[in-house]
């Protein structure tokens, strides 16, 4: 049973968001789990989910032109990720005024990849060694992660993500 704080709600593409509010805190603290990790890689993949989190994140930050470290700087926002035998978890938190800045660097890791090869390979040493032993190389991962021609990306997004948000809070959520 959840409590009167808990929440519970489903987004038009079907994405399920669970929030709890403490009332005792003064800001937000999102995150999200994908099912993924080294239970879920086959031999030869090994390390590819811990470079796929690297590649995310450093799509998002080149959909924010480059500036999304120095913004979150600025903003007092924390984004962060970590890969787990089962999971990837991407998270940010930071001051309720912040919300919608860190809740759009957080839907935009649905968005497709727009990195090059030159940039992947570009990646830091540990993400780059997680996908080393793997059987791909970059150019396959960036193939493996477009979109595929004629299919429609759905993700949730920041606007629908807000407002649920603001209408919760309106509820006394």
């Amino acid at each position: 049973m959840m409590s009167s704080f808990e929440r519970s709600l489903t987004a038009k593409n079907g994405v399920k968001i669970y929030s709890y509010k403490n009332p005792n805190l003064h800001g937000f603290y999102i995150s999200l789990f994908l099912k993924g990790g080294s239970m879920y890689e086959e031999q030869g993949d090994e390390g590819i989910t811990h470079f796929l989190e690297h590649v995310l994140v450093r799509n998002v930050n080149k959909l924010f032109s480059g500036k999304l470290y120095s913004e979150l700087d600025r903003l007092g926002i924390e984004f962060n990720a970590s890969t787990y035998a089962e999971m990837v978890q991407f998270y940010t938190s930071g001051a309720v005024k912040n919300f919608k800045y860190a809740a759009e660097a957080l839907t935009l890791l649905f968005s497709p990849i727009i990195l090059t090869a030159e940039e992947l390979d570009a990646m830091p040493e540990e993400a780059v060694k997680s996908r080393r032993d793997t059987r791909y190389s970059v150019e396959a991962i960036v193939e493996r992660s477009a979109v595929p021609e004629g299919m429609q990306v759905d993700p949730i997004g920041i606007e629908e993500l807000f407002v649920m948000y603001i209408n919760e809070e309106k509820k006394g959520g």
